[in-house]
C-alpha cells in the first residue's frame, strides 16, 4: 500500500457523486471483490452488500492509496488495485476523523449504535469503530 499525494486531473477519474447508477470495478484483488464506484445514498437492500471487515482490510492491503484533486479541484482520495483499475472516494470532513478524510460504513457491525467503518486519510488509513450516527457514506462491493 501506498500512501502519497498527486494530481488525479485525468478525463476519465472515477464518478464520486453519490447515486443509484453504481458500476463495480475489478480492483484484481485476492477475493476477486468487485467495488462500487460510487457511495450510494442509502444502505443496500438488493444488488451488492456493504463490505465485510475482511474486505475492507484486503483492499487496504492490496490497494495503492493516493490522495490529490481532480480537474475540477475536488479533493479525492484514489484506490488503485494490484492491476491497475481504480476508484475514488470524496474526501469530507467528516465528524471524529483527524481531518479530511474517505469514510464508508462495512457490513461488520460491533451492535445497533455501533459498526466498523474504512477511515482513509493522509494521515491515518485503518478500519475503526465508530458510532453510525456519523453519517459516513455507503460503498457496496458484489
Amino acid at each position: 500500500m501506498t500512501n502519497s499525494f498527486l494530481d488525479i486531473s485525468e478525463s476519465e477519474s472515477a464518478n464520486t457523486n453519490r447515486g443509484t447508477n453504481v458500476h463495480f470495478v475489478d480492483l484484481g484483488l485476492p477475493s476477486c471483490t468487485l467495488w462500487a464506484d460510487r457511495d450510494v445514498d442509502v444502505r443496500p437492500r438488493s444488488e451488492g452488500s456493504l463490505p465485510s471487515y475482511e474486505q475492507a482490510r484486503e483492499l487496504v492491503e492490496h490497494c495503492d492509496i493516493v490522495f490529490g484533486t481532480n480537474s475540477e479541484g475536488r479533493f479525492l482520495c484514489r484506490v488503485q488495485g494490484p492491476n491497475g483499475n481504480h476508484i475514488d472516494f470524496p474526501v469530507e470532513d467528516y465528524e471524529g476523523t483527524p481531518g479530511p478524510s474517505a469514510c464508508c460504513w462495512c457490513r461488520s457491525g460491533v451492535s445497533e449504535e455501533y459498526g466498523h467503518f474504512l477511515l482513509l486519510s493522509e494521515y491515518v488509513i485503518t478500519i475503526g469503530i465508530g458510532l453510525r450516527s456519523l453519517g459516513y457514506p455507503y460503498r457496496i462491493v458484489i
